[in-house]
């Protein structure tokens, strides 16, 4: 997982074929629960938010989760990480638009279930949200984030993961 750290290796994946996103679906497990992540932040002096609920979120083993959603608009990948902090790293994105959150100062916690899921509650602030104008980009190169503005955000996530079979 410490390739998916870090907005270039982040951005990388987001981008891959679309079968290999399945392939990786299926190979992580699914979950089906109640689960929302709400991302706001402050650009161009207005608050925004964005929302989706995350679904296919596999326990990644020592203590995190990771998903992909590639099928429905909002596109997501999902990625936390246990510890004190904790970490959080989400892209929203459609044929438009990318949204990056990343903190790496993460309030994360997590409630383990009899059948071997995980439940997250994550809360986090980030200086780093970033906005992204995929007009014009060719398919698949990455995103290059390391120019585009970054704005003060937060995150409120609660989501359910299940192990590998």
């Amino acid at each position: 997982m410490a390739a998916m750290r870090g907005s270039r290796g982040f951005a990388r994946t987001l981008l891959v074929a679309a079968g290999a996103c399945a392939g990786a679906a299926l190979l992580m497990g699914c979950a089906q629960s109640s689960s929302t992540v709400t991302i706001t932040y402050e650009a161009d002096g207005s608050t925004a938010k964005e929302s989706f609920t995350p679904k296919d979120i596999a326990c990644i083993p020592g203590g995190g989760a990771f998903g992909l959603q590639f099928t429905d608009e909002p596109f997501y990948q999902l990625s936390v990480s246990e510890g004190e902090p904790g970490q959080i790293e989400v892209a929203l994105f459609d044929e438009k638009s990318l949204l990056h959150f990343e903190s790496d100062s993460a309030d994360v916690r997590s409630a383990a279930a009899d059948d071997g899921s995980v439940e997250y509650v994550v809360s986090a602030k980030s200086d780093s949200v970033a906005l992204v104008d995929l007009a014009g980009v060719e398919p698949g190169p990455e995103p290059d984030l390391s120019g585009v503005p970054k704005h003060s955000g937060s995150i409120e996530a609660t989501f359910r993961c299940v192990p590998d079979a």
